[in-house]
């Protein structure tokens, strides 16, 4: 696994007593020629206790693939 880069985007406040949940979400994924890597992107949403985004971050990531036929 390589980051290839991230970017971050603060949004709203966090108090002492918050209570923070992150969300994940693939937006992207990208073949990059090579049979054994990949390339998503990928979101992570950071909530608060009012589900308010207080948090973004999206990150490049290159990640190893499963094998051509391989089982799940």
């Amino acid at each position: 696994m390589a980051i290839m880069g991230m970017r971050l985007r603060f949004s709203a406040p966090v108090f002492p007593g918050d209570t923070i949940y992150c969300k994940l979400v693939v937006e992207e994924s990208r073949d990059l020629g090579r049979p054994d890597r990949g390339e998503i992107l990928l979101r992570a949403d950071m909530l608060n206790q009012n589900q308010v985004i207080v948090q973004q971050m999206w990150t490049n990531v290159v990640l190893r693939r499963k094998p051509q036929g391989a089982q799940a």
